[in-house]
Parts: C-alpha cells; structure tokens; sequence
C-alpha cells in the first residue's frame, strides 16, 4: 500500500513540475486605433511581446508616417510582461464611453493575451488599464534608441 502512495505522490509531483512554468511570459498583441470623424485614422500604434510600431495618419490624403517601428529591448520586454501579466482582459467591458461629452474623436483596443481577445471602444473615457498601456506605449516612444 505504501509503495501504490509513494509512486501516486511521485506521478503528481512531477506533472506539477512539468506543467508549471515558474518564469510565464504572457503572449500578447495590443492594436490600438484613433479615428477621427468615425472612420479616418488617426494614429495606429501596435505592440506585441517583440516589437513597437506608431503610425500617424494624415488627414490631407498624405502618406501614414511611420514614427516607431523597432524591437523591444529585453528591460522594455521584462516591463511590459510584467504590466501583461496582471492585465485584467477578461474583466473589461467591450465599451467605455462618456455620453456628456460631444466630439469627434474615439479609439479602438484590440488586445489578445494568450488567446483571450477583446476588441474595446473607447469614447472620451479614461479606463485606468488601457490608460497603462497607453502610456507605456508612449514611454517607448520617447525611447527611440
């Protein structure tokens, strides 16, 4: 009997370590889209675990302009992960909006964590977390290297 507990105790133990994965690096992909007048860009600025992109669109019929588009150094990968990790997807609604407010600009989330998608549209509203990304985005745009 104690030889059947010790090899079910072994099997158990080494399913968890095998399954565990003690350094997770979330895979993710962050789209976010401004548009002005309901469907002309503005600005487009992309993220996943590797690389950063911005783009700014004209509104007078010129080419995009490409201001960003390089490799995540590994500090910059090692910050993003960490704010990745804790990003609540699943808890975030589909739609922030401020009914009080009258204009002409919104934005669109398209974020992907480990196979979780949501697409979220953002209308004159600040939603801390998309906030976050937001501003990472930024830092890394001051960060040209």
């Amino acid at each position: 009997m104690n030889m059947k507990y010790l090899i079910f105790v072994l099997v158990v133990v080494l399913l968890l370590i095998s399954g565990f994965d003690f350094k997770y690096d979330p895979t993710y992909t962050v789209n976010i889209t401004v548009y002005t007048h309901g469907t002309h860009k503005l600005w487009s600025y992309s993220l996943n675990n590797e690389i950063v992109k911005v783009i700014k669109y004209s509104t007078n019929n010129e080419k995009p302009k490409t201001l960003l588009d390089r490799k995540l150094t590994k500090a910059e990968q090692k910050e993003i992960d960490k704010i990745m990790k804790k990003f609540p997807l699943k808890k975030m609604k589909t739609r922030y909006e401020n009914k009080l407010v009258e204009g002409e600009i919104h934005s669109i989330y398209k974020i992907n964590i480990n196979g979780l998608e949501k697409e979220i549209y953002v209308y004159f509203y600040k939603e801390k977390n998309l906030d976050k990304l937001m501003v990472m985005i930024l830092k890394l745009m001051a960060n040209k290297n």
